[in-house]
């Protein structure tokens, strides 16, 4: 065992091959020293990628090659890569300021957005005349992460409802004003003989990587009212909790209590597979 050593190779980033002869025979060994690597998040202007080195530090002056096209990083070691009409996992090329490269490989997406509208509405509050409040919470998402809602051009409401004869009747409110760290609050009144309502949330965004297109984007909720009155049903039955015991009650349609009536009740518990009937 014999130890060589190899002032020729600089105390630097590279990649050197060294040969060994003698006797008749050559050997050859491949050095590498030091390493480059990169870390990513998707930001609502593109993929923001951070070049690292050995100890997994941000490399100042560093860039990055896809193709023939180069990105400069910033004093920190960062750049932003735009979104991709042709997304995928595809091969780059990391470069320090002093010409050391190696090759890593990126996920490039597609600038794609959701709207997610998450609502919340009393259905007790739906009653023929009078007032209920919707409460709206949108999240807005580009490539599956969650962003700021101001990247939203322009946003609306509409609600639309349907009675007992299948009428249907609808409202719009324009230029809404969302918040990301607050809901909006709107306030309606219940048209007559509800029985179905729709709530639609409809955005529009301007897409970069397709030149600015204006797209639209919508989610919606349906609450369902007074079913019972489109069925044969004579009555419902309502559970509730009063001082910790529960009361079932079977009331008319017009809220009256339906008495003298037998009812079968059987009993399931998520833990087990038997069953216990009763008879009130």
């Amino acid at each position: 065992e014999k130890e060589f050593q190899l002032p020729q190779i600089p105390n630097r980033r590279g990649l050197w091959v060294v040969e060994f002869i003698g006797g008749g025979k050559s050997s050859r060994a491949v050095i590498r020293k030091g390493a480059l690597g990169l870390i990513n998040r998707t930001l609502p202007q593109g993929e923001l990628v951070t070049i690292l080195d050995e100890e997994n530090q941000a490399l100042k002056g560093a860039s990055l090659w896809i193709g023939q096209k180069q990105y400069e990083g910033n004093k920190n070691g960062r750049l932003v890569i735009p979104f991709s009409n042709n997304p995928g996992t595809r091969p780059v090329v990391i470069q320090d300021s002093s010409g050391y490269a190696t090759m890593a490989k990126l996920v490039q997406p597609r600038e794609t957005y959701r709207v997610t509208a998450g609502m919340h509405l009393d259905q007790e509050a739906l009653r023929t005349g009078g007032r209920a409040t919707l409460i709206l919470r949108p999240t807005l998402e580009v490539a599956g992460q969650v962003i700021s809602l101001s990247k939203i051009e322009s946003a609306s409401l509409e609600l639309s409802s349907t009675d007992l004869e299948n009428l249907p009747a609808s409202m719009s409110v324009k230029d809404l004003k969302l918040i990301s760290d607050r809901e909006f609050v709107h306030e309606f009144r219940v048209p007559d003989r509800l029985t179905s309502l729709v709530a639609t949330l409809r955005v529009k965004m301007k897409i970069a990587s397709e030149g600015g297109k204006l797209v639209e984007l919508t989610d919606s909720r349906t609450f369902k009212v007074n079913e019972i009155l489109k069925s044969d049903l004579v009555g419902d039955l309502y559970l509730s909790k009063i001082d910790d015991r529960y009361r079932l009650e079977f009331f008319r349609r017009n809220a009256e209590p339906l008495s003298g009536q037998n009812l079968n009740i059987t009993f399931n518990h998520r833990q087990f597979k038997n069953q216990r009937k009763t008879t009130l």
